[in-house]
């Protein structure tokens, strides 16, 4: 085998090492941490296991002690306020900033706010627009002809921030769907 023969197959291997440590960092990042929360959380509100996954990943990429600018936190990043709405909703003590720190209990409440969502809106992307730029904001879209020509879907959606977090979410769950078999 020749000189140039050699050095041709040398960065084929090399090329092929890199695209393996690629790969494996890239699945590596799509954790399944706090499964059984997030199983549990999924079923008891007829929510999606990869959706769940999907949204933290986009979220807090795991980190249970995220915090946003916006006071969102932990896993799910849920605003205090809405946690303790969706506790209100079921009649329920709220809990204080700590409390939602807790992957459970934020995991539950993440998880029953996309259900809340889910009965207010017919489309998941709708959904998933609302979890990330709040409900009454996509409410104001979907009256809007500019961005929804039925009122149901959003044709334009008018925050580059929520349509990269749409296109973010989706992505994730595709994966969460193919590589892990998540429903």
């Amino acid at each position: 085998m020749g000189n140039i023969a050699k050095t041709i197959l040398f960065f084929c291997f090399v090329l092929v090492l890199i695209v393996l440590l690629f790969l494996t960092i890239f699945f590596l990042s799509f954790k399944t941490d706090y499964k059984n929360f997030v199983f549990e959380s999924a079923t008891q509100n007829d929510v999606s296991s990869s959706l769940v996954f999907a949204v933290i990943k986009a979220e807090s990429k795991f980190n249970k002690n995220a915090k946003s600018t916006a006071n969102a936190i932990g896993l799910m990043q849920v605003k205090l306020s809405t946690a303790n709405y969706m506790l209100a909703l079921e009649n329920k003590s709220p809990i204080s900033e700590t409390e939602l720190f807790e992957p459970q209990t934020n995991i539950e409440l993440g998880t029953k706010y996309l259900k809340y969502l889910s009965k207010k809106f017919d489309d998941i992307k709708v959904v998933i627009c609302a979890y990330n730029a709040g409900e009454t904001v996509v409410n104001d879209w979907l009256k809007n002809s500019e961005y929804s020509k039925d009122g149901k879907l959003l044709d334009k959606i008018p925050y580059q921030e929520t349509e990269n977090y749409l296109q973010k979410v989706l992505f994730n769950q595709k994966i969460y769907k193919k590589i892990f078999k998540f429903d």
